[in-house]
């Protein structure tokens, strides 16, 4: 059986699938071939009224070995940040203010003989805060994880955040992100991150619960149809410094050293 789970704004969800039955025939294939999963998506096509447009993010994902690891089995780290997608407003029905905290570092056994380096998201959370109470927390998890570097985006009118960070703690050093293109089109390269099991989420499943619902239901709709996947932004940005963005590496922040040391 092949299936996906679709979404149309509005509308409840849908898993639309196709059964193939294998009954031992000669040169029968046993299983599902790429015209079986294009028949598949021109159905949900057809149901749906409208185009599809697949999520980034898959389940598999989440279920190869080695992505979820305690914390404990991270390796000693090279650099670490707080990333913050701040919420625009305040307001009860505002968006969440989303924080992630992710490092990078280099697994102490390389499989296949990969060298490249590994990211581990360590910690997702959410919730509404005013400004200044999100620096509060920002500068918070900053030295609760001896961070290196706080990654604030300041899109939306959030410029002044580094200067209110440095009012509430002037020891946090932080960096300044502004996003250029759409959000999808800055996800997709984090996504080809986890399709390549070059990431791991170190902790209780339950802490990245909402993060990895929002990475397998983002399709990259307008906000006025897909409700603004916060933890989504933060971690793309986390991930972005730490892998895509060369400049990342130029922030300030300490040496790296053994802050992994008690680490549960």
């Amino acid at each position: 059986m092949a299936g996906m789970t679709c979404y149309k704004p509005g509308e409840r969800s849908r898993l639309i699938y196709a059964i193939r039955e294998y009954r031992g025939r000669k040169d029968e294939r046993k299983g599902f071939g790429w015209r079986d999963f294009r028949d598949l998506i021109v159905r949900a096509r057809i149901q749906l009224g409208g185009p599809i447009v697949l999520a980034l993010w898959k389940q598999w994902m989440f279920e190869v070995e080695g992505f979820r690891i305690a914390r404990p089995a991270v390796p000693p780290l090279e650099r670490l940040v707080v990333a913050v997608a701040p919420a625009v407003t305040t307001t009860d029905s505002a968006n969440f203010t989303a924080f992630t905290i992710a490092d990078r570092s280099y697994p102490l056994e390389q499989m296949y003989g990969d060298r490249r380096p590994r990211g581990y998201v360590l910690h997702a959370e959410q919730d509404r805060h005013t400004p200044t109470a999100a620096m509060r927390r920002a500068a918070a998890l900053y030295h609760e994880h001896q961070a290196d570097c706080v990654v604030i985006e300041a899109n939306n009118g959030g410029d002044y955040l580094p200067a209110l960070l440095a009012e509430v703690d002037p020891t946090v050093p932080c960096r300044v992100v502004h996003a250029t293109r759409g959000k999808r089109a800055r996800a997709a390269p984090v996504a080809m991150l986890y399709e390549q099991s070059r990431i791991s989420h170190a902790g209780q499943p339950r802490t990245f619960a909402v993060l990895e619902e929002q990475m397998t239901t983002y399709v990259g709709a307008s906000e006025a149809e897909e409700k603004s996947p916060d933890l989504l932004d933060s971690c793309v940005w986390a991930l972005t410094d730490l892998f895509l963005d060369a400049s990342g590496t130029a922030a300030p922040g300490r040496a790296s050293d053994g802050r992994l040391a008690g680490r549960g």
